[in-house]
């Protein structure tokens, strides 16, 4: 499962959505407030272990 961290109001995050649910692809959706300095460092942290997997 997919899952998209984006602020709910952003266009980006509406468009990767979009097409997320065309290609029929099951996602998990977490809202995130980027003015917070918190979620900036989990932003960091979970592109880190994505970039260790590949």
């Amino acid at each position: 499962m997919l899952k998209i961290c984006g602020f709910p109001v952003s266009s980006y995050c509406k468009k990767v959505k979009l097409v997320v649910l065309e290609r029929g692809i099951e996602l998990e959706e977490q809202a995130v407030n980027p003015f917070r300095e918190v979620a900036i460092l989990h932003f960091e942290r979970d592109v880190a272990s994505v970039v260790r997997r590949i």
